[in-house]
């Protein structure tokens, strides 16, 4: 049934990498969505290098209750590895989704998030995106961000303008910023 073969999945992280890899990626073809959710979140607790890029890989076609399995269970690594399945994570429809996985990104505190959550700060269409990408860079580079987020203000107006701004204030303000110190505060 789907829920033994979820619960197989979900547990599979208990047997070595070399057991449990074929059976996870066998999980990841299943036709119930709950099955590749479940194997997502297997394979994120397992902290292995190599299913990285598996979960990268599966979440491209998924959806995004399988993308949000993925942005919730990366949301503690603080592995550049990582970062790839949490970029494939951005690829959802659903914000929450895209959210999620844009605080795991901030939470991730490696080099290669920076790129990734300065593009989607630049591009995506929704304010509560571009307002967690704001802060997430933020978390990333702290001051460091504000030319980045200085040249989106300059092509942005309106409600999109109003997200990032709110999001260098709340980050600024939970992060104890200075933004005095910055010779950006002109």
């Amino acid at each position: 049934t789907v829920r033994t073969r979820a619960s197989v999945a979900r547990h599979l992280g208990g047997f070595s990498w070399f057991s449990a890899e074929s059976l996870l990626k066998l999980a990841l073809q299943d036709n119930e969505m709950r099955v590749r959710e479940a194997a997502i979140y297997c394979l994120c607790e397992l902290s292995e290098p190599s299913a990285y890029p598996i979960i990268a890989k599966a979440l491209q076609d998924d959806e995004d209750d399988v993308r949000m399995a993925a942005a919730i269970g990366l949301r503690d690594r603080q592995d550049p590895q990582s970062v790839q399945a949490l970029e494939a994570a951005l690829l959802a429809s659903d914000i929450a989704v895209r959210v999620q996985a844009l605080e795991s990104l901030g939470a991730n505190h490696t080099p290669p998030a920076i790129p990734i959550v300065e593009r989607v700060m630049k591009q995506d269409r929704e304010p509560d995106v571009r307002y967690a990408a704001t802060l997430s860079l933020l978390e990333l580079t702290e001051l460091e961000a504000l030319p980045m987020i200085l040249d989106v203000l300059d092509t942005t107006s309106g409600k999109m303008s109003e997200a990032i701004l709110r999001g260098l204030f709340h980050a600024s303000n939970y992060m104890q910023c200075d933004l005095t110190t910055s010779p950006y505060l002109d």
